[in-house]
């Protein structure tokens, strides 16, 4: 120990100089500690990671954030749902090509063979899964064919409970007699019974709107929901004309209504065009 002169060591007479001070810490870098543990080189031993303290209003923040955006995503989807269950809009749209009586006993005949004739082309496609035989395995099997149906029916049940229920089971019916029909015909006919139908009904409904609608088919404007809503519309029109269905009070008046509307446009439109 060094010494003064005084007798006195160095270490108490300037205290501040011989302070012992604590190792620093080394600074870790940001890493997924979990997934790659830090080890100290000398001594071998784990370096934990503690990440920083985060406060709770940054908690309230991204909770906020999390919660308005889903706020939004459902509101649109739910706008977009709406939309297209809008039932009035679709069939006032239909309605708006389909006013002549003619054209609507043609496509009262023709719309639901398409429909038949489309199925019983999809049973030759490979099954998605066989049946029992109680519920006519060896001549049904769940295929695309009734995808198809069970997708169209519940989109109708969904346009309205009633209605759209019975037309729901028409689909599946037509898809269990285009079953029965395919497996008797075989795929070297059934594609010719298709063919001839396709065209005669389809040529048909064309003629309607050319002769008698004096207005081209809707599916040249929106084929989509042409196809997609045409079985079921037809099936509605019957309902309506026979026993004077209507999904609720008023529903025909304000789809009469959106009907003039849409034709007084094209009218207007037309006469703008020739002129």
């Amino acid at each position: 120990m060094a010494v003064t002169n005084g007798g006195q060591s160095i270490k108490s007479k300037y205290p501040h100089t011989h302070r012992q001070h604590k190792p620093v810490s080394k600074v870790l870098p940001p890493a997924d500690l979990k997934l790659f543990p830090l080890t100290s080189a000398k001594s071998g031993c784990c370096l934990h990671y503690t990440p920083p303290p985060r406060f709770p209003f940054v908690f309230f923040l991204t909770y906020y954030h999390d919660v308005m955006s889903l706020r939004r995503h459902l509101a649109r989807l739910s706008s977009v749902a709406g939309e297209m269950l809008d039932l009035e809009k679709h069939f006032a749209f239909y309605g708006a090509y389909h006013s002549n009586p003619t054209n609507v006993l043609i496509h009262t005949l023709f719309v639901w063979p398409i429909f038949y004739t489309s199925l019983l082309l999809l049973h030759f496609t490979p099954p998605l899964l066989d049946l029992p035989s109680w519920l006519g395995g060896g001549v049904l099997a769940v295929d695309l064919g009734l995808a198809f149906a069970v997708a169209f029916g519940l989109f109708y049940a969904l346009l309205d409970r009633r209605a759209g229920s019975l037309a729901a089971i028409l689909c599946v019916l037509c898809w269990a007699g285009s079953g029965c029909l395919a497996s008797r015909l075989g795929f070297s006919l059934a594609w010719k019974v298709v063919l001839v139908a396709q065209l005669f009904c389809w040529t048909g409904q064309f003629l309607g709107h050319g002769l008698f609608e004096k207005r081209a088919p809707a599916l040249l404007d929106n084929l989509v929901q042409a196809l997609l809503t045409a079985p079921f519309f037809v099936l509605l029109e019957v309902m309506k004309n026979l026993c004077g269905y209507e999904p609720y009070p008023g529903f025909h008046a304000s789809v009469n209504a959106k009907i003039e509307g849409a034709r007084r446009e094209w009218q207007t439109s037309k006469e703008k065009k020739t002129s």
